[in-house]
């Protein structure tokens, strides 16, 4: 109880220190939702490059005091420079309390981009495929501590290819190609294919989108994932729901996953002020015929925006009804 005690009162004067006025934060525009912001943009950027560092954990409680956890969910420095049409990233990942070797999760975010298509990035280099939309999004920009169910076994790994970003008038897509390697575990075990195409529309009744994403490869056997989405956003609403279907995947385990799988979930959101979000959601999960369900709610304080913000989310799950509740902070300087 101690140690739980000892924590938060941690998270509380962290919070108090980055949000004082005494520090010297950069407040050249506004500090946006749906993408990254950092706090010492102006004091870090250094002729064309920009450093920075990212950091957001999260501790989680339950009822009966038997497995409380403390879980840091990115720890990064990265350096981001800009040549005109071409951009690079360098972005080291350091996990003291992960299982992999440090070699192994150390190299995140190692690309070249061009710009010179219009409308269009190509990427080459170690990145993050679009694996499901929440699997591919950045942990920057969640609204949620934890992602989704098929998000965290389909998805969210980085691997080393090629892909091809773009859009044209309401679809966006990225299309790449790359190694079925993750984690620098294997030199090119096969080739594997992520795709993801968005449609999307603006009205004056809301803006609505539909997606569709591909994922497949060999890596020993065949693996294929396919994933839909749909999504609406009206003024202070939002609301997401995704589904995922899987005959054996390559994702967070960091090797090939032999199984049948799928899950779906489904989520809403509401600012009730411009700093403050409540959420509710729900997230089902099914594994070679074990399904795994949660519902839970969520309150985000969005201090900078993404720059700075608190998470907390409450977890039910009518399997073997334990209740969970995860508290977390993050920071992006």
């Amino acid at each position: 109880m101690f140690d739980v005690i000892k924590k938060t009162i941690y998270l509380i004067l962290t919070v108090l220190i980055l949000s004082s006025p005494a520090l010297a934060l950069s407040e050249a525009g506004e500090y946006s939702l749906d993408k990254p912001n950092f706090l010492l943009k102006d004091q870090l950027t250094f002729g064309n490059t920009q450093i920075w560092g990212a950091f957001n954990n999260h501790f989680m409680y339950t009822l009966d005091n038997k497995d409380n956890e403390y879980e840091i969910d990115a720890l990064n420095i990265g350096a981001d420079s800009n040549f005109g049409k071409i951009n690079t990233r360098v972005m080291f990942n350091y996990n003291p309390l992960s299982d992999r070797p440090l070699t192994q999760q150390l190299f995140a975010d190692m690309y070249i981009q061009d710009r010179h298509i219009p409308n269009h990035v190509i990427t080459i280099g170690h990145q993050r495929p679009p694996v499901g939309r929440n699997g591919g999004e950045s942990p920057y920009t969640l609204d949620s501590i934890m992602r989704s169910q098929i998000a965290r076994n389909f998805g969210t790994v980085r691997k080393l290819g090629a892909s091809i970003k773009g859009e044209r008038n309401i679809v966006e897509y990225n299309l790449g190609v790359y190694s079925s390697d993750t984690y620098f575990q294997e030199f090119f075990p096969g080739l594997e294919f992520v795709g993801w195409v968005d449609v999307k529309k603006d009205t004056k009744y809301g803006s609505f989108n539909a997606g569709y994403g591909l994922d497949a490869g060999k890596r020993g056997e065949s693996f294929c994932v396919n994933s839909f989405a749909i999504g609406y956003d009206y003024k202070k609403f939002s609301f997401d729901a995704e589904y995922g279907i899987a005959d054996n995947y390559n994702g967070l385990s960091g090797s090939l996953t032999e199984a049948k799988a799928s899950g779906y979930n489904a989520s809403v959101g509401y600012m009730i002020t411009p700093k403050v979000q409540v959420t509710a959601g729900y997230d089902e999960f099914t594994k070679n015929d074990v399904t795994k369900r949660y519902m839970g709610t969520g309150l985000n304080y969005y201090i900078k925006g993404n720059a700075l913000k608190i998470q907390s989310n409450y977890y039910y799950s009518p399997d073997n009804g334990s209740h969970r509740l995860l508290l977390g902070i993050q920071f992006l300087l």
